[in-house]
């Protein structure tokens, strides 16, 4: 069953990817879509008390990142939100948050910001739109992660 769900995890985070590079935007319903497998895998790793709990303290996390990118769009760079940061890149924190305990949860999600930056910088000569396509990014990066943890199974990305 896990090997299942990570299989069709994977495809859908390339969907997410392949959209938010071609289009810079993502269906809803993939959002949907990856929150239930990526949040189903870990739900199979850990007791119902964890996952709650993980996923509320994730979720605070999410929150608060949130807050100090608003503050910083509104009085740093003194432009709008929705200019600053996409819609579908927040649904994405929202679904990284279901994904994985806290621990991994925060090692991901920071290399995942790096891991965005350091391909948009890589990448942005050759893109026609200025835009950063930072849920694709994500995607690839859990992608990348959850194929590589799958195939050479030197960590167990559900352990505390």
């Amino acid at each position: 069953m896990e090997k299942l769900l990570t299989t069709a995890a994977v495809a859908a985070l390339m969907a997410i990817c392949l959209q938010d590079f071609k289009e810079r935007a993502v269906y809803i319903w993939w959002f949907l879509v990856v929150g239930i497998l990526l949040g189903g895998l870990h739900y199979q790793h850990v007791y119902y008390q964890q996952f709650i709990t993980t996923c509320l303290i994730n979720g605070s996390l999410v929150t608060l990142v949130v807050l100090i990118l608003y503050a910083y769009a509104r009085f740093g760079l003194k432009i709008p939100f929705k200019d600053s940061i996409g819609l579908g890149d927040l649904c994405f924190f929202g679904v990284f948050a279901l994904a994985f305990p806290t621990a991994t949860f925060l090692v991901l999600f920071s290399h995942s910001i790096l891991f965005s930056f350091c391909i948009h910088l890589l990448t942005q000569k050759h893109q026609q739109q200025k835009t950063v396509p930072l849920a694709g990014f994500q995607a690839l990066f859990i992608s990348l992660v959850l194929v590589l943890d799958h195939t050479l199974d030197f960590v167990n990305l559900y352990t505390y």
